[in-house]
Protein backbone atom coordinates (compact mmCIF):
# COMPACT_ATOMS: atom_id res chain seq x y z
CA UNK A 1 0.00 0.00 0.00
CA UNK A 2 2.62 2.44 1.01
CA UNK A 3 4.20 2.08 -2.78
CA UNK A 4 0.86 1.66 -4.99
CA UNK A 5 -1.62 3.11 -2.53
CA UNK A 6 -3.70 -0.10 -2.88
CA UNK A 7 -4.59 -2.36 -0.32
CA UNK A 8 -3.99 -5.75 -0.29
CA UNK A 9 -4.75 -8.57 2.45
CA UNK A 10 -2.12 -11.83 2.02
CA UNK A 11 -3.69 -15.06 3.63
CA UNK A 12 -1.99 -18.15 4.71
CA UNK A 13 -3.12 -20.20 1.82
CA UNK A 14 -3.17 -23.45 3.30
CA UNK A 15 -5.22 -22.23 6.20
CA UNK A 16 -8.18 -21.26 4.39
CA UNK A 17 -11.15 -23.58 4.73
CA UNK A 18 -12.02 -23.76 0.68
CA UNK A 19 -10.53 -22.47 -2.07
CA UNK A 20 -13.48 -21.00 -3.19
CA UNK A 21 -13.35 -17.45 -1.72
CA UNK A 22 -16.81 -15.71 -2.44
CA UNK A 23 -17.70 -11.73 -1.75
CA UNK A 24 -21.25 -11.88 0.03
CA UNK A 25 -23.31 -10.06 2.79
CA UNK A 26 -23.23 -11.33 6.40
CA UNK A 27 -25.66 -13.78 7.11
CA UNK A 28 -27.82 -13.29 10.49
CA UNK A 29 -25.45 -14.28 13.66
CA UNK A 30 -21.93 -14.04 12.25
CA UNK A 31 -19.15 -12.71 14.06
CA UNK A 32 -15.34 -12.63 13.25
CA UNK A 33 -12.17 -12.35 15.08
CA UNK A 34 -10.37 -10.11 13.58
CA UNK A 35 -6.06 -9.77 13.00
CA UNK A 36 -6.09 -8.01 16.30
CA UNK A 37 -8.33 -10.88 18.23
CA UNK A 38 -10.92 -8.75 18.38
CA UNK A 39 -14.45 -10.52 18.10
CA UNK A 40 -16.66 -8.44 15.80
CA UNK A 41 -20.16 -8.19 15.80
CA UNK A 42 -21.41 -8.08 12.13
CA UNK A 43 -24.22 -6.72 10.99
CA UNK A 44 -26.80 -7.19 8.01
CA UNK A 45 -25.08 -5.56 5.07
CA UNK A 46 -21.49 -5.75 5.95
CA UNK A 47 -19.68 -7.12 2.98
CA UNK A 48 -17.37 -9.84 3.98
CA UNK A 49 -15.17 -12.41 2.27
CA UNK A 50 -15.86 -16.27 2.72
CA UNK A 51 -14.01 -18.95 1.95
CA UNK A 52 -16.34 -21.88 2.36
CA UNK A 53 -18.82 -21.59 5.44
CA UNK A 54 -15.91 -19.67 7.29
CA UNK A 55 -15.63 -15.17 7.33
CA UNK A 56 -11.71 -14.64 6.19
CA UNK A 57 -12.03 -10.39 5.58
CA UNK A 58 -14.38 -7.84 6.62
CA UNK A 59 -14.34 -7.05 2.93
CA UNK A 60 -11.52 -3.47 2.82
CA UNK A 61 -11.24 -3.64 6.82
CA UNK A 62 -10.00 -6.10 7.93
CA UNK A 63 -8.66 -10.10 8.03
CA UNK A 64 -9.96 -12.28 10.37
CA UNK A 65 -7.03 -14.11 12.62
CA UNK A 66 -8.14 -17.81 11.35
CA UNK A 67 -6.04 -16.89 7.96
CA UNK A 68 -3.28 -14.94 9.33
CA UNK A 69 0.41 -15.43 7.80
CA UNK A 70 2.54 -16.59 10.39
CA UNK A 71 6.36 -17.24 10.72
CA UNK A 72 4.61 -21.09 9.96
CA UNK A 73 3.02 -20.14 6.57
CA UNK A 74 4.37 -21.69 3.38
CA UNK A 75 2.14 -20.82 0.86
CA UNK A 76 0.11 -17.34 0.59
CA UNK A 77 -2.89 -15.77 -1.11
CA UNK A 78 -2.91 -11.72 -2.20
CA UNK A 79 -6.18 -10.67 -2.58
CA UNK A 80 -5.94 -7.20 -4.50
CA UNK A 81 -9.47 -5.90 -4.72
CA UNK A 82 -11.87 -2.51 -4.79
CA UNK A 83 -14.94 -2.58 -2.57
CA UNK A 84 -18.00 -0.30 -2.95
CA UNK A 85 -17.30 2.81 -0.55
CA UNK A 86 -20.68 3.05 0.63
CA UNK A 87 -20.47 -0.46 2.37
CA UNK A 88 -16.98 -0.03 3.65
CA UNK A 89 -18.05 3.69 5.14
CA UNK A 90 -20.53 2.33 6.80
CA UNK A 91 -19.49 -0.82 8.07
CA UNK A 92 -16.24 1.15 9.82
CA UNK A 93 -18.34 3.87 11.25
CA UNK A 94 -20.72 1.38 12.89
CA UNK A 95 -17.56 -0.54 14.19
CA UNK A 96 -16.16 2.82 15.16
CA UNK A 97 -12.73 0.43 13.47
CA UNK A 98 -10.86 2.05 11.33
CA UNK A 99 -7.48 0.91 9.43
CA UNK A 100 -5.84 2.17 6.27
CA UNK A 101 -7.28 0.04 3.89
CA UNK A 102 -10.96 0.72 5.68
CA UNK A 103 -9.84 4.66 4.67
CA UNK A 104 -8.73 4.32 1.47
CA UNK A 105 -11.74 2.37 0.32
CA UNK A 106 -14.57 4.72 2.10
CA UNK A 107 -12.86 7.51 0.29
CA UNK A 108 -14.52 6.35 -2.64
CA UNK A 109 -11.03 5.98 -4.52
CA UNK A 110 -10.83 4.01 -7.68
CA UNK A 111 -7.69 4.23 -8.73
CA UNK A 112 -6.36 1.05 -10.96
CA UNK A 113 -3.67 0.05 -9.19
CA UNK A 114 -5.05 -3.61 -8.72
CA UNK A 115 -3.51 -4.83 -12.01
CA UNK A 116 -0.43 -3.16 -11.03
CA UNK A 117 -0.16 -3.79 -7.29
CA UNK A 118 -0.24 -7.49 -7.46
CA UNK A 119 2.53 -8.12 -9.55
CA UNK A 120 4.72 -5.82 -8.05
CA UNK A 121 4.27 -7.24 -4.54
CA UNK A 122 4.69 -10.85 -5.85
CA UNK A 123 7.88 -9.03 -7.12
CA UNK A 124 8.83 -7.65 -3.95
CA UNK A 125 8.12 -10.43 -2.62
CA UNK A 126 10.38 -12.71 -4.92
CA UNK A 127 12.85 -9.98 -4.78
CA UNK A 128 13.44 -9.68 -0.91
CA UNK A 129 12.49 -13.82 -0.46
CA UNK A 130 14.37 -15.42 -3.26
CA UNK A 131 13.25 -19.00 -1.75
CA UNK A 132 9.78 -18.21 -2.62
CA UNK A 133 8.64 -20.23 -5.26
CA UNK A 134 5.78 -20.74 -8.31
CA UNK A 135 3.54 -17.88 -8.03
CA UNK A 136 -0.04 -17.86 -10.70
CA UNK A 137 -2.37 -15.39 -10.61
CA UNK A 138 -6.15 -16.82 -10.00
CA UNK A 139 -8.34 -14.35 -11.68
CA UNK A 140 -8.77 -10.47 -12.64
CA UNK A 141 -11.82 -8.58 -12.48
CA UNK A 142 -12.30 -5.84 -14.88
CA UNK A 143 -11.32 -2.47 -13.50
CA UNK A 144 -12.94 0.78 -14.81
CA UNK A 145 -10.44 3.00 -16.81
CA UNK A 146 -10.31 6.13 -14.95
CA UNK A 147 -10.31 9.84 -17.08
CA UNK A 148 -6.78 10.59 -17.09
CA UNK A 149 -5.25 13.96 -15.91
CA UNK A 150 -2.84 15.96 -16.71
CA UNK A 151 -1.22 17.94 -13.90
CA UNK A 152 1.62 20.29 -13.38
CA UNK A 153 4.52 18.99 -10.74
CA UNK A 154 7.79 20.54 -9.93
CA UNK A 155 10.63 19.04 -8.13
CA UNK A 156 10.82 21.70 -5.79
CA UNK A 157 7.14 20.46 -5.41
CA UNK A 158 7.72 16.76 -4.74
CA UNK A 159 10.64 17.33 -2.42
CA UNK A 160 8.87 19.98 -0.27
CA UNK A 161 5.81 17.33 0.27
CA UNK A 162 8.08 14.64 1.08
CA UNK A 163 10.70 16.16 3.04
CA UNK A 164 13.81 14.71 1.25
CA UNK A 165 16.30 15.83 -1.26
CA UNK A 166 15.61 13.53 -4.48
CA UNK A 167 17.87 13.20 -8.10
CA UNK A 168 15.50 14.14 -10.73
CA UNK A 169 16.31 10.34 -11.74
CA UNK A 170 15.00 9.28 -8.77
CA UNK A 171 11.71 10.63 -9.62
CA UNK A 172 11.38 9.81 -12.98
CA UNK A 173 12.08 6.01 -11.88
CA UNK A 174 9.68 5.94 -9.08
CA UNK A 175 7.27 8.01 -11.58
CA UNK A 176 8.06 5.08 -14.08
CA UNK A 177 7.29 2.44 -11.58
CA UNK A 178 4.08 3.98 -10.69
CA UNK A 179 2.98 3.78 -14.81
CA UNK A 180 2.84 7.49 -15.03
CA UNK A 181 3.38 9.48 -17.89
CA UNK A 182 5.39 12.14 -17.58
CA UNK A 183 7.51 14.89 -19.76
CA UNK A 184 9.89 17.04 -18.67
CA UNK A 185 10.00 21.09 -18.96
Amino acid sequence: MLETGQPLHIYDYDQLPSREIVVRKVLKGENMTNLKGQTMKLSDGDLVLSAGEEIINLAGIIGSKTTAVSSKTTNILIESAFFAPAFIKKTRQRLNFSTPASQYFSKSYNLPWGNYALPRVVELIKEFCPPAGESKILGWAKEPTPEKKTILLSHEFIEKKLGVKLSSEKVEEVLQKMRFSFEKR
